[in-house]
């Protein structure tokens, strides 16, 4: 079978080209001539043939007809039905054969019946209109924005641009005096030969700050977290089921922990977060940064720790050393470039807690003063009652109180990471949404050859999740526990025969806040013809697809596995297609469609949504806690420096105005009497 990888294009010359271009017999004559004159066997010739010949049969098009709407606009209805009909007749492999050569057949039509007269292959005619137009390759790389190395790949040959560079080629049509879309045409189809949607149209991503941070930090000093032991472990379990018990002394809903049953989780998880069978995040997240503070007191002291032994550390004593901990917060704030970040106050707050008098563990525990040993040397203070311990505890909370206010003195807290970060250029566009939706259409427009089963099928649910997403800007974990059937689905039916969501409060991470109502809403029916489009094609064939009732499915085996060092499960891990990892598919398809490559997740919907309804209606923070289910204040906090923009946009308005007046003025002023 021929691969339409391997098939010709069209010469530079047309001299082959029909001088009246119009119907499938010339079409067939031309791209036979073209496969004969690149050595082509006979046989593969008509391989090629047969798939256009097929096209016309299905749709029902004679030889001598017009070539027409159906290598169009309406091609992407046209080769869905295609496919369908070769699914029925033809074994797969011949399927993707047929559908590869199609595509071919298409791309030598589409290059027939472009009018300008440069050459069709891409870096033919960027050649010719470059030298036509008389610049040099600093000047047109000034106006583009495009690297002469990147130019001089593309004169090449030997590298086209990638999907996602269209604003960058279109640039530099304009710089050349070339109508628009003359060099964008001439790039191959994303939907190409072999299909390959992981590997066709990589884009380089670009990293942030925060980005760049971590992996110099990573570099200089690999995983330092302490392991936990048995010991550690217990501690740990006590603890944390201590603060999920809302029946304890001096518990509020605020001070609990929440737990959440293992089939309402979307994160991953791990050991620490497991408390009587339910999962806490709170226990997962704060063992975390325990866990690094024990580790950092083993660190050897040229990379800034102690050099104190592993064996000794295993214990939630260590929390007491306020002298520790204030070395630890100062030797993350260095490795934060000196930024005086909210992780720093967090992790003080964490300890505070464990610390404060009648409800912190530590204090409610002078057991763990044995744990303590004299391996600190003489700065660990003997004790030996539990009233020392509990004084050595409140010691250690004014301490850090005292640290903490320090730092607030020293400056307003900011975050490590900007989540902006990567949608600057999106959230300073005066229609941040268009952004989206524009991302969106570029997705759905781009679907895979049905036969390509696994890429199908992962199109589909791509295309779904994300109209989902862009209407209804929820979270990554709810999008993991979406369920579609089983008790009480989160997706639904209702009378009508609509799509329905709905959520209960638990299900948001601010349940004890703003979240504390019924979140329920219908699906437009754009989206609900999507949703029975993926409920019929696509996610029958995807992973675990008749073990559960969640809605997204991975298309591919996932490594979630979390084992201690003998091997046997820690839990039954749940079976969910994580939050994690459906950010990281929401990341891989922003980096291909969206604009300029910008790579970012799910949580970055919700700042984009909110941010343009606020520059098309400035100050309306209700409407923006109620598209994101949170708190009025908190949205307010968020989006104030929008108020500036609003400012600015004020002046212009006023400057314009100005500018009208003055410029009627002047004409006043010439009229004659």
């Amino acid at each position: 079978m021929t691969s339409s990888k391997h098939l010709p294009t069209a010469s530079n010359s047309d001299e082959h080209a029909p001088s009246c271009f119009s119907s499938y017999r010339d079409l067939e004559r031309f791209g036979s001539q073209l496969l004969q004159e690149a050595g082509r066997g006979s046989q593969q010739i008509a391989n090629s043939v047969s798939a256009l010949n097929g096209w016309r049969k299905i749709h029902g098009i004679l030889p001598d007809a017009t070539v027409g709407d159906e290598f169009g606009s309406a091609f992407d209805v046209r080769f869905l039905h295609y496919q369908d009909v070769l699914a029925e007749r033809l074994a797969t492999r011949t399927q993707k054969d047929r559908c590869e050569q199609l595509l071919w057949w298409r791309k030598t039509y589409e290059s027939l019946i472009k009018q300008d007269t440069l050459p069709l292959k891409f870096a033919s005619a960027l050649s010719v209109a470059f030298a036509h137009a008389r610049i040099s390759k600093a000047a047109l790389c000034r106006a583009t924005g495009v690297s002469i190395p990147t130019i001089n790949r593309w004169l090449s040959g030997n590298h086209l641009p990638e999907s996602n560079s269209a604003s960058l080629v279109t640039a530099v049509e304009e710089a050349l005096g070339l109508p628009v879309g003359t060099l964008l045409r001439r790039l191959p189809l994303r939907r190409h030969s072999r299909y390959a949607r992981s590997q066709e149209g990589k884009s380089q991503k670009r990293p942030t700050r925060y980005g760049e941070r971590l992996h110099r930090n990573q570099s200089q000093l690999k995983e330092y977290a302490l392991e936990p032991t048995a010991r550690l472990r217990a501690q740990w379990l006590e603890l944390a089921t201590m603060k999920s018990d809302l029946s304890r002394p001096h518990a509020t809903a605020r001070n609990t922990w929440r737990l959440k049953p293992l089939h309402r989780t979307g994160i991953r998880m791990s050991w620490s977060m497991l408390v009587g069978g339910q999962i806490c995040v709170t226990a997962g997240i704060q063992y975390a940064q325990i866990a690094s503070y024990l580790g950092f007191l083993a660190l050897p002291v040229d990379k800034g720790g102690f050099g104190l032994e592993k064996s000794q550390l295993d214990t939630l004593a260590w929390l007491v050393r306020s002298d520790y901990v204030k070395a630890f917060v100062e030797w993350q704030q260095r490795r934060a470039d000196g930024i005086l970040h909210n992780g720093l106050f967090t992790f003080l707050n964490t300890v505070r807690s464990h610390l404060r008098k009648e409800t912190g563990f530590l204090w409610l525990h002078p057991e763990l003063a044995d744990t303590l040993t004299d391996a600190a040397g003489s700065g660990t203070m003997p004790v030996r009652s539990g009233e020392e311990w509990r004084a050595c505890c409140e010691v250690a909370y004014q301490n850090l109180l005292a640290v903490s206010r320090r730092l607030r003195a020293a400056g307003k807290p900011e975050r490590s990471r900007d989540p902006r970060e990567c949608i600057h250029a999106i959230l300073a566009s005066p229609f941040p949404l268009k952004c989206l939706v524009q991302m969106l259409h570029a997705i759905e427009s781009d679907p895979p050859p049905v036969s390509h089963r696994r890429d199908y099928t992962a199109w589909v649910r791509d295309v779904l999740l994300l109209k989902i997403l862009v209407n209804h800007p929820l979270r990554a974990s709810h999008f993991s526990v979406m369920t579609f059937r089983g008790p009480d689905p989160n997706l639904y039916r209702n009378a009508e025969g609509g799509w329905q969501l709905r959520f209960p409060p638990s299900d948001f991470k601010n349940q004890k806040g703003a979240a504390n109502t019924l979140y329920e809403v219908s699906l437009h029916d754009s989206i609900g013809r999507w949703v029975n489009r993926y409920l019929s094609e696509s996610r029958p064939y995807l992973i675990g697809a008749d073990d559960c009732d969640y809605l997204f499915r991975p298309s591919v085996v996932g490594n979630r596995a979390q084992c201690p060092e003998d091997g046997t499960p820690m839990y039954e891990q749940n079976s969910q297609w994580s939050a994690d990892c459906i950010t990281i598919r929401v990341k891989h398809l922003t980096s291909r469609y969206g604009p300029d490559g910008a790579c970012f997740g799910i949580q970055a919907f919700r700042h984009i949504i909110a941010t343009d309804h606020l520059k098309r209606n400035p100050k309306d923070y209700v409407t923006v806690a109620q598209m994101l289910h949170d708190k009025l204040p908190t949205v307010m906090k968020e989006y104030v420096h929008l108020e500036v923009a609003d400012g600015v946009r004020t002046i212009r308005l006023g400057i314009e105005l100005a500018e009208k007046q003055i410029a009627a003025e002047r004409g006043g002023d010439n009229m004659a009497p």
